[in-house]
């Protein structure tokens, strides 16, 4: 069968299901029982932060799935956080235009609204622009962000705060801590998953784990952009190549897909092996410049793939010494790594030298992004000490550490991460050597971690919750499904 009649028969069995569900609501089959069934599910609409994308809800959306969400019915809009490029008031534009292509794909009146740190903000001013913004928002969630006096626009509300002033509130919503959570982590963590999706459906989720699709099932799609303005790139090939896990280097020169780019920077679906490992690559000037990005292996369909890139020579590329004999790399991860918190570190290592230590990411930091590189083109490393140019920034950290490099490259580098109370797991990610001058290497790593086989079954598990000046037990039941864990 052909992956392009694979995605329009799962898209009609999906469609099927969905309208079987609303028919045994309705009483229409098995006998017209008297009995309610729960509501169909709405969309949901993702309002990123400073610096940030719709790819810091990729795991929560890939939850949401996992609980029965059709897929895209889960998504976010991106805009430039310092309002360089539009204004507050075009951004609010973009949120209509979203809610209104999510209302007409999925046939609800309303959506729920879900914003973070600074998208908060531009959220509570969505929902207080006008009653008509706010009445085609069902609920909204504040995540880590802005205090507020009300519920904004009179939505019903939830609140999720973790680390920092446990006095933050919003009055009249229900507000909940995770005080152990650091402020992206609140965005992608299970917990708050858990939260988020009983708050909007009322009910607890069947899991709080991304559970695998079958491996040929699985399509991924998203947006190539520059950062932090997430306009889109222009002039740029994408290709997406399958990788040798042992040593990142491609298994055919032939690229796998080559999905166009609109000119909003959106590309896909593209189908993909939900066991095999991939390097997408920006490519300019037919190919004297390549930007390659390396992924775990996708567990189940994601539409939010963000490949966040820069022009050569400007932005972030310009903060950063290039060469021909050595090889620069960003590490990125929803979930702050930790270097200062002793046993609860975070350990990344490139070809064994660890980049997490208490001076280059203490956890008050809030790191998500790691980059190295031979600061001075000296051939040395000193990966001990944080690189100022890249420190001042928020969210984003850097170490001098040399990795030779050749063109074409010869070897790999390789990269291994540890997650802080990861029960054990560890991740290798291994590249080519590309040479800095001409090409730059992303690596996308999950704020969740998958294992081979099923865990046995448990019990439920439960997860305690500050709430206002209550407590809140919220349970999420364990499954003996294949999964990925947080």
């Amino acid at each position: 069968m052909g992956r392009g009649h694979r995605a329009r028969t799962r898209s009609s069995l999906v469609a099927g299901l969905v309208l079987a569900v609303l028919a045994a609501a309705a009483g229409l089959v098995g006998g017209g029982s008297a009995a309610t069934a729960a509501p169909a599910p709405r969309p949901v609409l993702f309002v990123h932060g400073f610096a940030g994308s719709a790819n810091q809800y990729a795991s929560q959306a890939q939850r949401f799935e996992s609980n029965g969400y059709p897929t895209g019915w889960v998504t976010g809009i991106d805009y430039d956080s310092t309002f360089g490029v539009a204004p507050m008031a075009e951004v609010w534009n973009r949120i209509d235009e979203a809610i209104a292509d999510l209302r007409a794909r999925s046939g609800v009146d309303q959506v729920d609204l879900v914003g973070h740190s600074l998208g908060t903000g531009v959220s509570q001013g969505y929902l207080n622009s006008s009653p008509e913004r706010a009445a085609s928002v069902a609920h909204y969630v504040n995540l880590d962000g802005a205090s507020a006096a009300a519920p904004p626009g009179g939505v019903e509300t939830l609140a999720v705060w973790g680390m920092g002033n446990p006095a933050r509130t919003i009055t009249g919503a229900e507000n909940v801590s995770f005080p152990e959570q650091t402020h992206t982590e609140v965005v992608t963590s299970p917990q708050s998953f858990g939260a988020v999706y009983e708050f909007l459906t009322g009910e607890a989720p069947a899991t709080t784990d991304v559970v695998r699709e079958p491996a040929d099932q699985v399509e991924i799609a998203g947006r190539a952009q520059l950062f932090p303005s997430n306009v889109a790139v222009s002039d740029v090939a994408l290709e997406v190549h399958e990788v040798d896990p042992a040593t990142g280097y491609r298994l055919d020169a032939t690229p796998e897909a080559t999905p166009a780019l609109a000119a909003d920077g959106t590309w896909g679906p593209v189908a993909v092996d939900g066991d095999a490992r991939y390097e997408l690559a920006l490519v300019r000037g037919g190919g004297t410049s390549t930007h390659h990005f390396y992924f775990e292996p996708f567990a189940r369909d994601d539409h939010l793939v963000r490949l966040l890139t820069s022009e050569p020579g400007t932005g972030l590329d310009a903060l950063w010494e290039r060469g021909p004999g050595h090889s620069n790399i960003v590490m990125l991860r929803m979930k702050e790594w930790w270097g200062d918190q002793g046993e609860r570190n975070d350990s990344l290592t490139i070809d064994g030298t660890e980049l997490i230590v208490s001076e280059t990411a203490p956890i008050s930091k809030r790191a998500i992004a790691v980059f190295a590189y031979d600061a001075g083109a000296d051939g040395v490393s000193t990966p001990d000490a944080a690189i100022p140019a890249f420190f001042s920034i928020p969210f984003l950290t850097a170490m001098d550490v040399h990795l030779a490099a050749e063109q074409p490259p010869t070897a790999t580098i390789s990269v291994v991460e540890t997650p802080r109370l990861g029960d054990g797991r560890v991740v290798t990610v291994n590249v080519p050597n590309w040479p800095s001058d001409t090409d730059r290497i992303s690596i996308q790593f999950l704020d969740y971690h998958w294992t081979a086989d099923p865990p046995p079954a448990q019990a439920p598990a439960s997860t305690t919750s500050t709430v206002a000046s209550t407590t809140t037990t919220r349970a999420a039941a364990a499954t003996a499904t294949p999964r990925f864990t947080g």
